[in-house]
């Protein structure tokens, strides 16, 4: 009895796999240049949706600093 059971989990794990084997082989076959540019406005949407519009008020110990771009604009 024990044989037949880790016989059957044994095929069951194969066939398990080749579905997965396949799957990811049709998705691997639906991805085109298109659908990555749009992933990657989806992922920018969400970036601008969490924004508050508002500017980092300090940046850690090695960042360069953000530059006031509004007071180079009025020494003109």
């Amino acid at each position: 009895m024990d044989l037949k059971r880790v016989v059957v989990e044994a095929q069951m794990q194969v066939e398990q796999a080749k579905a997965e084997a396949e799957t990811l082989r049709l998705q691997k076959g639906a991805v085109t240049p298109e659908l990555i540019e749009l992933r990657k406005i989806e992922v920018q949407s969400k970036a601008t949706d969490k924004w508050n519009g508002r500017m980092p008020q300090f940046t850690g110990s090695s960042a360069i600093p953000f530059i006031d771009v509004g007071s180079l604009e009025r020494t003109k």
